[in-house]
């Protein structure tokens, strides 16, 4: 028997501090997909995989991607305590969540800074004025 955890992962920049300029820790989290909106955001469904203020989000990504792939196409067993036998349970990863500028530096955007925001787009800025090249 195979059992589905939707997952869904969560990137965000935290401090210690008042300002996030020092002492900056990248975080990643996961949440189930599958539960109500209410629930998702209580604590104790808010899972943590890693943090760290040495390594950007960017290079915890590259592993924590690879563990992600293997969950989602092998899987793990375990054992269901309510139907009293072992399952396997996959998590196929749904979306991953970030802020702004969590989501620039992830995907490689410029951010709102650059005249163009990304190499698809067919909106410009100049001097605050944004028009759509034809």
């Amino acid at each position: 028997m195979c059992t589905l955890f939707y997952l869904l992962l969560f990137s965000d920049d935290t401090s210690g501090n008042r300002s996030k300029k020092w002492h900056k820790f990248d975080s990643w989290s996961v949440l189930f997909a599958g539960l109500p909106r209410h629930e998702n955001m209580k604590l104790k469904n808010i899972h943590f995989i890693c943090c760290s203020d040495v390594v950007s989000a960017l290079d915890m990504a590259v592993p924590l991607s690879h563990e992600l792939q293997d969950l989602e196409m092998h899987g793990v067993d375990a054992y269901d305590s309510v139907m009293k036998k072992h399952v396997l349970v996959v998590a196929p990863l749904v979306c991953v969540l970030a802020d702004n500028p969590r989501a620039s530096e992830l995907l490689n955007h410029l951010g709102s800074s650059s005249r163009e925001y990304c190499r698809m787009c067919m909106v410009r800025k100049i001097q605050d004025l944004f028009y759509i090249r034809i």
